[in-house]
Parts: structure tokens; C-alpha cells; sequence
């Protein structure tokens, strides 16, 4: 099969060409058009051959892969619209993702969107790795940020990055003068383990700047590792017996001819699958509450099954006809069942965790796959090597009464555990670590923690901030270390390495990761902890935020709304469901997407086209929900008056300046108070225009005093609204009054 674009011929036909048929989609007299080019053996396979658009074409079509039955796969192809430059080119962009999305929504299981996408994707960013493999190309374009988006939110993968190539192998268009060339091709698809290649052809001739990019399915099964099965469990029936007695006596006889010649080892296969399979629809239908249309259609197809027994009558197809009808009805059930328990929790908890784990008999919901790995320095299975001499040590030394120490060395002194494989091992005494899921093992690790760095004596080591040394953070086992060079932070790392290995713990040299504002720094300027060389990198995620060198805010917003997106999407079910009301949809909103936009944002600083983002990313989702259209040109206003969700530009400024207040108010001297107001004395800023600081908003509200200001509560609280709608502040006395300032 072939995937064209630019056939550049008038309205939408099937044409027989010998060997190949060809369809394709035109709307503009010489311009634009889409189409596939099928041979003529796969034509009994395909199913629907559909023009969406001059730049959007649809193929359902059945391909066997991986040496198993044919299964239904939609191929799209696209061709967008180039790099946006005016206005309406931007709404031509916009236009031509709708129409993509709304057709990808009515799709089989298995996807393939392909084309000519005018951008380029780049490297692999933090949070991409299920979208974007190793092997990205080129620089990231406007048009290539929304290639990325797209496949996110619609769980594909860009396949032409899962797979090494030569540089000379990778670019899909060369500009007429033979100066630029660039992948702008692309396939994905939500499958990636049909597919075993991905390759350009290069010495196809044809008069064309663009190279064919080509796609090789599976065609034998990969080997796979064998699953251990406890052969004692047995399947268990918590609903009708009967009724699953009588779909199972359906279901093998329509199969009866079919394994007429088969052995009896697979005839035992069938029957256990199929006992699996019934078992698992009857208790799945004894948690929803049947209607009595549903009973009815179930009783009539009970009897004319004994019928057919009693007088030999054939009345298969009136069985399979009611068996479809009972399957649709159940479906609607199941759909009523499920909303009305979706609603009850949120109206109640405004989440849906307890909702989900009450509707355990549908497949599972797995919202996001979310990548644990992080921080600059932390621990190799922390609570499992724990050295129980260490921790009693450690307690003991801050301050915890003995008999508290005794009873705890009771708990773990009489610890056994052992291995079950096929049967069950001798048991044996467990002498390190603390038990996983106890309230107190993340108190017991801290005390480890805290012994561990009183035993370091960094005082003089670190940052020096108005005269105090700050030499380490820490949250749990993710660290960061701070060190003026090189040098002294090695020796930093390694002495952290050997009291941490005196205390069972292994320091995760594969997660460190160094990271520097110094300019002068040089590739030789090594830093090794246990003679293994730790990498330099320009940003980093701690705690769920990036870090990077340059303090810019842009692609951490990127990341904000990228994973937004995924998280408004994996709820699609709620936001998109026409009879949720919207005061549910708002409580969702506002539980579940806006803290995953705004996590963190308390730090930020962002500019005017920074905080925009926020509003596009917010007015995109509530027309989603509403199912309108850019085209549609409905104003903002109306679409705001509709949901009345909380704005996420104005909520962001409200909690930063909260939180100023918060910190400014803290009796206790902590760290982030201090580094706040921490102006250093050494160096300067680099020349050019400067990046925006973090208190430059605080500043235009509340002058240069502002931190003098946050103390007061009452004062503070009184300029927020201000900050949150931007307005110029004039205070109606003067500052001095509410400190008693002579």
C-alpha cells in the first residue's frame, strides 16, 4: 500500500488501475489532495475508503501481523498546512488538527497516521520517551511541537525516531536549492510492536523533493518469556449459573464445525478460554442492575434454546439475534451504570479514584505512566539495605527514648520472610532494611538521613548566603549538593558515597547528574565518585519540575501543558459525556487539571506570552468540552459564561502571592526566605536582555519593600486581588504607618 499526497485532481473517486486501486480526495483544482494506492489482493480487505478533506484521508482495512489473525487496522494519511506566518495560515493549522483529531476519534484499536506534518519533531524532550524514540532528527519548528502534542494526547508514537539510521537516511524533503534538508515525513502509530522497520528510500526516481518514507510490518510473532500460572486457581462464578451454563453452550456450538478436525488438546484450550471469557460477562453483569427489558430478552432466549432441545428446532439465527440484542442492552446498562457512579463520587470527593476501584469489573483504567526517576543524587533501593546497627544508632543520638528504640528492635529482631516459587521456601531472619508500607519506616530513614549529613561536617562547604553555608537540600532520598567548583564537590560526592555505604545505602550514580552556571567550564573538568564518571547536563526534572541552566521558564511550561493535555484526555469520559453536568465537569477541572497545570508555579516567572500559553491551553479544553470549533467563532466570553471554570492565569498569581505571603510571615528562618532575599555580592549579570525575575511581578505591586509588606497579613491580603487582575496600586497611606516607621 501507498500513501500519497499533492495528487493535485478535482473531487473524491476509486479508480481501477490494473494491479492497483487508486483513491483520492480533491478539493482545490490543482492543489492539495491525499489518496492511497492499494493493490488489488488486499482490495477484499478493505472495509472503508473515506475522504475527510483535500489534506485528510481515511482507510479501514484488515492486515494480519505478527503471524495472527487479521486484525482492523485505520490508516490515515495526512497533509498539513506549512509553518504559520500570517493569521490565516494559523487558522488553517488549527482547522486541519480538528478535523485530524475528530477523525482519529472514530477509529478501530489498532491506528497508522501518516503524511506530510511541514515540522520538525527534533530530539526526545523529558516526558516524551512513549511518543519520541532516541534516534529524533532536527531541530523542534511550531509545526513540529504540534506533531508531538498530537501524538501525545492520541497515545502514538512517532516511528520514524524508534529506529538508528544514518544521518543520509533520515531526511524526508531537500529545499529546491539543495541547501536544507529535513525530516518532515512521518508514521505513527499506536501499535509500535507491529512494526519491525522504518526506512527512507533514497534512489526511488521520481520528480519530487520529498523521499518515501516506508514501513514494514511484523510478520512473525516475537518470542516472548513463558508466564508462571498457578494451576490450583479455580475460575470463579459470582453471578448466574445458569446464565453462564447457556452462553457457553452458545458459544461452543458455533465453533463446533469450526474445530471438527481439531485435537483434543485444543479443543480443552477453546473450552477453557471460552469458560474464562462467559464467566468473566456473567459477573460483570451481576454488578449492574438489569433493567427488566434485559431479563425479558434473557428469558426468551432461554426458552427458545430448551425449545430447540425439546423438539429438535433450529432456531439458531432467532438466538443469535436476541444474544446481539441482550449484548447491546447490556452495554447501554453497563455505560448508565457506570455515569451514574462516576457522578455520585464526584459530586461527593470531586475525584474518581473510589469511583474507578467500584467499577473494577471494566478493564483497567491506567490514567498515565508516570516515570519515577528523579532528583540530582539519591539512593539505590533505599528502605531495603538499611543497617539496623546504624538505625538504632541513629535514633538513639537524636534524642529517642530507649524504650521506644527497644520496641521498635522487637518488631524487626523477630522478622522472618520467605521465597515462594512453586512451593514455599524454609523461612529465614530478615537483618537489614525496614518493612515496606509502615508508617514509621520513612521517619526511621530520615533519622538515617540526618545522622548521615551531622557525620559529613559541611559547614564550610556549599554556598555562601549572607554569611551561612548552604551545602545540601534534601527531600527524602532526592538530594541536590552545592558546591563553588569542581574539585570540592567531588570530594563532597565521594564523602557522602562512604558514610551512606557504612549505613547500607548505595548512592545511585546512574540518577547523579551535575549541573553548572560556570561558563568556563571544560569537557576535562571531570567529577568521579567511585572512580565513575558522573554526567554534565543543562537541565534536569527534580521533584517533579525542570531544572535548568539558563532559568528559563519555556520548557517547563511546555512540560506543564504537554502533561495537562494527557491528563484532560485520560478523563475524556467525564469531560466529553453530553449528560455530566457541567458543575461536575467544573469540579473535575478544577481537582485535576489545574493542579497538574500550575504544579509548582509558586516558583515560576513567567512572561506575558508565557501566562497566554496557560490561557490557550485552558480556552482549548473548555471548547473541547463544549464540542465547539475555532471555525465556529464563538466568542470567549459566551464559551467562559458556559463552563465558568477557574482561569488558570489568575489562579497562578493567586497562589505565588499567597505563598509570598506565607513564607514572608514564617517565624522560623528557613532556607527559601533566606535565598529569596539573598542579593549576592560577587559577580553580575551576564550582558543582553535578562531573563524576567522571579520578583519582578511582586515588585510592580507592591514596590521595593515588598517583602517588608508580606509581613503583614492584612496589607497583604488586601493588594492580591490587585496582583491577580494586574493593576497599578497606590496605597491610601503611606508604607511607614503599617510598621509604626518613623
Amino acid at each position: 500500500m501507498i500513501y500519497i499526497y499533492e495528487v493535485r485532481r478535482f473531487g473524491e473517486k476509486i479508480e481501477d488501475h490494473g494491479k492497483y486501486i487508486l483513491h483520492h480526495i480533491g478539493e482545490t483544482p490543482g492543489l492539495y489532495g491525499v489518496g492511497f494506492l492499494v493493490k488489488r489482493n488486499l482490495a477484499k480487505n478493505i472495509q472503508e475508503l473515506k475522504g475527510i478533506s483535500e489534506r485528510i484521508a481515511l482507510l479501514n482495512i484488515k492486515l494480519p501481523v505478527d503471524g495472527e489473525e487479521e486484525q482492523l487496522w485505520s490508516i490515515i494519511q495526512a497533509y498539513s498546512p506549512t509553518e504559520p506566518n500570517r493569521k490565516e495560515d494559523l487558522t488553517k493549522v488549527e482547522k486541519f488538527y480538528e478535523d485530524l483529531q475528530s477523525t482519529i476519534a472514530n477509529t478501530h484499536k489498532n491506528v497508522i497516521v501518516m503524511g506530510d506534518f511541514n515540522g520538525q519533531i527534533g530530539k526526545q524532550k523529558n516526558g516524551e520517551e512513549y511518543t519520541i524514540g532516541i534516534h529524533g532528527f532536527g531541530n523542534r519548528s511550531s509545526n513540529g511541537s504540534r506533531v508531538v502534542s498530537f501524538a501525545i494526547v492520541n497515545k502514538l508514537s512517532i516511528l520514524n525516531s524508534f529506529y538508528k539510521k544514518k544521518t543520509t537516511k533520515k531526511w524526508t524533503w531537500i529545499s529546491p536549492n539543495g541547501r536544507y534538508k529535513n525530516e518532515i515525513d512521518y508514521i505513527m502509530s499506536n501499535n509500535v510492536k507491529a512494526f519491525k522497520d522504518l526506512s527512507v528510500i533514497n534512489d526511488f526516481n521520481f520528480n519530487s523533493d520529498h523521499r518515501l518514507v516506508r514501513a514494514k510490518l511484523s510478520g512473525s510473532r516475537a518470542k516472548r518469556a513463558r508466564k508462571f500460572h498457578n494451576s490450583f486457581k479455580a475460575i470463579e462464578c459470582t453471578g448466574d449459573t445458569d446464565l453462564l451454563l447457556t452462553n457457553l453452550d452458545i458459544s461452543l456450538k458455533s465453533g463446533e464445525k469450526e474445530n471438527e478436525y481439531v485435537s483434543t488438546q485444543e479443543k480443552y484450550t477453546n473450552l477453557l478460554q471460552q469458560l474464562k471469557l462467559e464467566t468473566k460477562k456473567v459477573n460483570m453483569i451481576s454488578r449492574i442492575e438489569i433493567t427488566s427489558k434485559s431479563k425479558q430478552l434473557l428469558q426468551e432466549r432461554k426458552e427458545l434454546i430448551q425449545q430447540g432441545k425439546n423438539n429438535n428446532n433450529n432456531n439458531s439465527q432467532k438466538i443469535a439475534e436476541i444474544s446481539k440484542e441482550i449484548s447491546k442492552q447490556l452495554r447501554k446498562e453497563r455505560k448508565a451504570k457506570r455515569l451514574k457512579t462516576l457522578r455520585k463520587h464526584i459530586e461527593k470527593t470531586g475525584g474518581i479514584k473510589k469511583a474507578i476501584k467500584e467499577l473494577n469489573y471494566k478493564k483497567d483504567w491506567i490514567s498515565n505512566m508516570k516515570n519515577k526517576d528523579r532528583g540530582k543524587t539519591n539512593f539505590n533501593k533505599a528502605f531495603d539495605t538499611l543497617e539496623h546497627n546504624y538505625i538504632w544508632d541513629a535514633l538513639n543520638r537524636q534524642g529517642v527514648q530507649e524504650k521506644y528504640i527497644r520496641i521498635i528492635k522487637n518488631v524487626y529482631t523477630a522478622s522472618t520472610a520467605k521465597v515462594k516459587l512453586e512451593s514455599a521456601g524454609s523461612e529465614f531472619p530478615i537483618k537489614r532494611g525496614v518493612r515496606q508500607g509502615d508508617p514509621i519506616s520513612p521517619k526511621i530513614f530520615s533519622a538515617v538521613l540526618e545522622m548521615i549529613f551531622r557525620n559529613l561536617y559541611w559547614t564550610k562547604n556549599g554556598l555562601n548566603i549572607n554569611g551561612k553555608n548552604l551545602s545540601h537540600l534534601r527531600f527524602a532520598d532526592d538530594l541536590i549538593v552545592f558546591s563553588e567548583n569542581a574539585r570540592t564537590l567531588e570530594i563532597m560526592l565521594q564523602q557522602l558515597s562512604d558514610e551512606s555505604s557504612k549505613a547500607g545505602l548505595t548512592m545511585n550514580l546512574t540518577k547523579t547528574k551535575i549541573m553548572t552556571n560556570s561558563q568556563q567550564t571544560v569537557p576535562n573538568e571531570l567529577i568521579l565518585v567511585n572512580n565513575e564518571q558522573i554526567e554534565y547536563v543543562n537541565e534536569y526534572i527534580y521533584l517533579g519540575q525542570l531544572i535548568s541552566i539558563d532559568g528559563s521558564m519555556n520548557k517547563e511550561i511546555e512540560r506543564r501543558i504537554t502533561n495537562t493535555w494527557k491528563k484532560f484526555w485520560s478523563l475524556k469520559e467525564i469531560f466529553m459525556d453530553k449528560d455530566m453536568p457541567m458543575t461536575a465537569k467544573k469540579k473535575v477541572y478544577e481537582i485535576c487539571i489545574i493542579p497538574c497545570l500550575l504544579y509548582g508555579c509558586q516558583t515560576w516567572a513567567l512572561t506575558d506570552l508565557q501566562e497566554n500559553k496557560l490561557k490557550v491551553c485552558q480556552n482549548s479544553m473548555e471548547r473541547s468540552i463544549l464540542g465547539i470549533k475555532r471555525r465556529d467563532r464563538v466568542k470567549l466570553q459566551i464559551i467562559k459564561k458556559k463552563t465558568k471554570f477557574k482561569n488558570a492565569h489568575t489562579a497562578y498569581r493567586q497562589l505565588k502571592w499567597r505563598w509570598t505571603g506565607h513564607m514572608s510571615r514564617e517565624n522560623i528562618e528557613k532556607w527559601s526566605r533566606i535565598v529569596t532575599e539573598w542579593y549576592p555580592r560577587d559577580g553580575k549579570r551576564s550582558r543582553g536582555r535578562q531573563n524576567k525575575r522571579w520578583e519582578d511581578d511582586l515588585r510592580k505591586i507592591a514596590g521595593p519593600i515588598w517583602s517588608r509588606l508580606a509581613r503583614d497579613r492584612n496589607t497583604w491580603k488586601s493588594l492580591e486581588e490587585a496582583f491577580v487582575d494586574r493593576q497599578a496600586v497606590h496605597l491610601k497611606q503611606p508604607v511607614a504607618d503599617h510598621f509604626n516607621i518613623n
